[in-house]
């Protein structure tokens, strides 16, 4: 299935069972980049529900201790290709992402 977005196209497809697995290998680069500054690192989005078909992207919300903190914690995960993107949300939520390769 897909679906119109703008001029850009997403692909939804079928559950795939490799979703949890991309998560935690994914979630122990993050926690190695940020060691202990990482108090929650969880597998959210519709990849994160068992059986349901979604876009093939791998949403991560990460909660930290000290948001005061968020310069440190973007260079540290552009180590591992993330990408900032800026926003007035900044002081209580950040948004980040890894292009494709």
């Amino acid at each position: 299935m897909k679906v119109e977005v703008m001029d850009n196209k997403i692909e939804i497809i079928p559950y795939d069972k490799n979703w949890e697995s991309e998560f935690l290998t994914v979630r122990k680069e993050i926690l190695k980049v940020l060691n202990d500054s990482s108090i929650r690192i969880e597998h959210n989005g519709s990849t994160s529900v068992p059986r349901l078909s979604a876009k093939p992207i791998i949403d991560i919300q990460i909660s930290v201790t000290n948001f005061d903190k968020l310069k440190s914690y973007v260079q540290n995960l552009k180590k591992i290709g993330y990408t900032y993107i800026p926003h007035q949300d900044d002081v209580f939520s950040a948004f980040l992402h890894k292009p494709k390769e």
